[in-house]
């Protein structure tokens, strides 16, 4: 009796954590060896991640959204050169 109230409690805070956090951020979490996910927002510059995604890595799978083998390609880097062309003048 008593695994059967264990079961369903694992059902249900898997169900409340998945309507917390998105059902992809909580299997993210549990593929990463190291207990990190990282996201595009994690690195400087589109290269920085591509070089991550490149290395194989579960943990940096997340970067590649659309599968097409480019990382964060639609995440926008803020560096210099992207502050000067949307600076109104």
């Amino acid at each position: 009796m008593l695994k059967a109230y264990a079961k369903t409690a694992i059902i249900v805070i898997i169900l409340a954590a998945s309507a917390l956090y998105g059902v992809s951020s909580i299997f993210a979490l549990k593929n990463a060896a190291d207990g990190k996910v990282y996201w595009c927002k994690d690195f400087r510059s589109q290269a920085d991640a591509q070089k991550a995604f490149d290395s194989g890595e579960e943990k940096y799978e997340r970067l590649d959204g659309d599968k097409d083998g480019i990382a964060c390609q639609s995440h926008v880097y803020l560096n210099k050169n992207t502050l000067k062309t949307i600076q109104v003048k």
